[in-house]
């Protein structure tokens, strides 16, 4: 660790970067154990992703939005939670008119007879997630450009950590709409890339945009937030499985918040 210490502040930030978009990689792992996808387990998996980016955008995005946003702006609450607000409307803006103007199914076919209807609202989940890595690779190299290593080092293996399962989110995203392992973990390797070199542009321009940082948190909370409510929690009640499904979501998002409150 004192080697990462002694390094310049641009190498250090390029380490973390890399390591957490290799810790997102880390979710391909528990992929490897599933077989046939039946309904019962798109429900299943589905619901947990869900859970999962729930929790990651509530404790990982909005809280600390919210925190940066009173060290940045140095207002009163009332306008600190103002300008979350209006990020995160932006946020869900975004979605809503990637939801009805883009359709993925258009340029990226499933490989089963799953519908198009839903298989792009998976989609959609999936952009919204990668967008949410974007505020926080920043986040990290934004540690290293305030030249703080120690506290920028336990950031990163926090949000490196909490990668493991935001990666295994994509992952099951995909399997659930029938694409192969390795088409699953060629999207969470993606999803790692853009928090990879989101944390070099954090280090880049820490001095200068630090104020973004807060923006780009809410902004990222709203969409999520838009696409997990509007889209993904209806959807995995309209089967039979609706008990497994939402039991799932519930566990999916106790396990990240075990993982965001422990961690720090």
């Amino acid at each position: 660790m004192e080697f990462l210490y002694n390094l310049p502040v641009i190498w250090q930030g390029t380490i973390a970067g890399i390591f957490i978009g290799l810790m997102t990689l880390a979710g391909v792992i528990p992929l490897l154990f599933f077989k046939h996808i039946d309904q019962k387990k798109q429900d299943l998996m589905l619901g947990m992703s869900g859970g999962i980016m729930l929790a990651a955008t509530t404790f990982s995005l909005l809280l600390p939005a919210l925190e940066e946003s009173i060290k940045v702006f140095s207002l009163s609450p009332f306008w600190t939670v103002t300008i979350v607000s209006v990020s995160m409307m932006a946020g869900i803006g975004l979605i809503k008119i990637v939801s009805r103007y883009f359709n993925f199914e258009n340029y990226i076919h499933t490989q089963t007879n799953i519908s198009n209807d839903f298989a792009n609202k998976v989609w959609i989940f999936i952009f919204a997630i990668t967008l949410h890595n974007f505020p926080e690779g920043m986040a990290v190299g934004m540690g290293y450009g305030q030249e703080d290593t120690h506290k920028a080092v336990s950031l990163t293996i926090g949000i490196g950590l909490q990668d493991i399962p935001e990666g295994l989110a994509v992952g099951l995203a995909l399997l659930s709409i029938g694409y192969s392992k390795k088409i699953a973990a060629l999207g969470i390797a993606i999803s790692g890339i853009v928090e990879t070199f989101s944390a070099l542009l954090g280090i880049l321009t820490v001095s200068f945009i630090s104020f973004i940082l807060p923006i780009g948190l809410a902004f990222a909370a709203g969409a999520m937030f838009y696409v997990i409510i509007y889209e993904i929690i209806p959807d995995i009640q309209k089967h039979n499985n609706k008990d497994l499904a939402v039991n799932s979501l519930f566990a999916g998002f106790i396990l990240m918040m075990y993982l965001d409150v422990i961690l720090g």
